[in-house]
């Protein structure tokens, strides 16, 4: 009893004095070459952990953490295994279910096959390549077995929970809607630079070529994964002699960020691999080792490297905030190992790129969304460093300019949470370069321009700002600029077409059977049926079922889902051929046969395992 006690004394002394060396290292950021030794690392998990180490692997952590820059907030955050390698194990922050903004999934229609997705390519060609890997890996012979077993069975991304065999994929459209949308928000987050974002696996990797893992925390044999909550990566991997064998592997466990929303789990692959570049945590002199943001509106900020989940604009940072604990430069670290991308426009007036403008003077411009390939490269393109601005021009006959400039969210899914990197402001000069008007809203990432001017050439400026939420430091990335220019032709317009009103379609929803009683088992299967749906001058084109979450279930009149006990909520969207569209809700009452026992509750279909 008494040595138990004394045991009890000491934890608490312990652990009274790891927080007094952590409060008294706050604001403290350790450099390149730094900390010298150990004694100069604050009391706590990460100086143990060298202290136990062999002097072999003491010594390669310790020269590891000297040749990266980190705050001290970072050492609960930093972890060290047997072999001496330095990771980040992440513990991101969580926020009420109001905080950040669901349902988003896209919609079926523009949803790519399970073919396409996987032939995703932001920069073909690159060498520099990182490749988001979503339908699982045998992890061996890496260092992160050091962590766990020798083979660590990372199962696909299945949100869904529709996969009936753990190592073999099943993607649904919904799942394969969020992975199209993580690609192009990673994209955009590397946007500037010469690396090229996939989800084709390299047929043989290199040392410029990582893998974000996209899994779940415990493996296919229950085996709990290396990290924490949000996943796990080495730090300054990038370009190792040893990276494509040993180190290439960052960890992102979607079921942890909001059970896989294509925003969220794209903001944790940045950030991963961000560690893998060399970068360390975002965060305030305060103990926090990931900073939220601030703001509000469409300007609201947040930097990758600490929590970006809830912020519209997201950007890589060098500490440009109150209380900033970090002032690592994350574009030059970033730069140091990928390059920028070559510039896309030219840089004045003189290089200008033509605007693409329609015969009837619609400028129109395609999307990552619906054209990944970039087959039409007009009307877009990339602010890839601070001092970018592309210049276009246009001749247009007397009459109406109605242009927008849009960022990246431009084809992202949700109106907030938008997870864009460029602020734009737009400048519209005269043949004689005299500037006539310029957007540069600070509440607004987008730009636009309305009026009515002289025929004459003109030229359109567009540039990456700072807002009263940010600076200019890191607004880079995409742009897509769309609208009307006068028509330049000769011709008379043609006359109005009229179009009889289009008479609106109506979605009915059924289900059986009704009533839905399970007589044996745990679960039943239910058949939610739209075929009733009908239009009055038409015929319906498309179907779309979704469940309470906003998360698409099915895309045909009917849709069989298996439920335990409980009541579910659903909803049914019809179009017609000509693009107006009907929903209505129906709710599901599942119960048990007189005598069962009763299980589930509103809203939880059974999965797996659990049915």
């Amino acid at each position: 009893m008494g040595s138990r006690f004394l045991v009890l004394i000491f934890v608490w002394l312990f652990s009274i004095s790891s927080s007094t060396a952590l409060a008294q290292a706050q604001g403290k950021q350790y450099g390149i070459g730094s900390p010298k030794n150990v004694d100069e690392l604050p009391n706590g998990k990460l100086k143990k952990q060298i202290q136990a180490l062999p002097e072999n692997a003491k010594g390669k952590a310790l020269g590891w953490l000297q040749r990266i820059s980190f705050p001290a907030e970072d050492v609960d955050n930093l972890d060290i295994n047997s072999n001496g390698d330095v990771g980040y194990i992440e513990s991101f922050p969580t926020a009420n279910a109001d905080t950040a903004e669901g349902g988003d999934a896209i919609s079926a229609a523009s949803a790519l096959s399970v073919t396409e997705t996987f032939k995703l390519h932001s920069n073909p060609g690159s060498t520099n390549v990182v490749y988001l890997d979503f339908d699982g890996h045998i992890i061996e012979d890496n260092a992160l077995n050091y962590y766990s077993e020798p083979t660590l069975l990372a199962m696909p991304f299945d949100p869904s929970g529709n996969d009936t065999q753990p190592m073999v994929a099943n993607f649904s459209l919904d799942e394969l809607s969020r992975i199209y949308e993580i690609w192009h928000r990673v994209s955009e987050d590397f946007a500037a630079f010469d690396i090229d974002v996939t989800t084709e696996e390299p047929p043989v990797f290199t040392n410029t070529m990582g893998r974000v893992l996209i899994t779940q925390y415990n493996d296919a044999n229950g085996v709990d994964m290396p990290g924490g909550g949000g996943g796990f990566a080495y730090v300054d991997a990038f370009g190792r002699s040893d990276y494509a064998s040993y180190y290439n592997v960052a960890l992102v466990y979607y079921r942890d960020l909001y059970s896989g929303r294509a925003s969220t789990v794209a903001e944790a692959c940045s950030h991963e691999f961000g560690h893998h570049l060399g970068l360390s945590h975002d965060g305030i002199v305060d103990g926090t080792s990931y900073y939220t943001g601030h703001g509000s509106g469409e300007t609201s900020w947040a930097p990758i490297m600490g929590a970006g989940y809830y912020m519209n604009l997201t950007q890589w940072s060098k500490g440009e905030y109150a209380n900033a604990n970090n002032d690592q430069d994350d574009l030059a670290i970033i730069a140091a190992k990928l390059n920028y991308k070559a510039d896309d426009h030219g840089d004045s007036a003189e290089f200008a790129t033509p605007l693409n403008i329609e015969p009837d003077g619609s400028v129109l411009v395609t999307s990552p969304e619906w054209d990944p390939l970039n087959l039409s490269p007009e009307n877009k393109g990339i602010i890839d460093h601070g001092s970018d601005v592309d210049w276009f021009y246009f001749d247009m006959a007397e009459g109406g300019l109605n242009l927008v400039v849009t960022p990246a969210w431009h084809s992202f899914t949700l109106t907030s949470n938008k997870g864009g990197n460029l602020d734009i402001a737009l400048s519209l000069y005269d043949d004689g370069l005299n500037l006539i008007t310029i957007s540069d809203s600070t509440d607004e990432t987008q730009a636009s321009i309305v009026s009515t001017l002289p025929a004459g050439r003109y030229y359109l400026r567009v540039e990456g700002v700072g807002n009263l939420n940010s600076s200019d430091y890191s607004s880079l990335g995409m742009f897509f600029i769309e609208g009307s220019v006068q028509d330049n032709t000769s011709e008379p317009p043609p006359p109005p077409v009229v179009v009889e009103e289009n008479l609106a379609p109506v979605a009915v929803a059924s289900y059986s059977p009704n009533p839905a009683i399970i007589t044996k088992g745990k679960n039943m299967n239910v058949t939610l049926n739209g075929s009733a749906s009908s239009d009055p001058d038409g015929s319906i084109s498309t179907y779309t079922w979704k469940d309470s979450s906003g998360a698409i279930i099915g895309s045909s009149a009917q849709v069989t889902v298996k439920l335990n006990a409980g009541t579910y909520n659903y909803t049914l969207t019809v179009v017609d051929n000509i693009g107006a569209t009907d929903s209505t809700s129906m709710s599901v009452t599942v119960t048990k046969e007189k005598g069962g026992k009763s299980g589930g509750g509103e809203d939880k279909p059974c999965r797996g395992s659990k049915c």
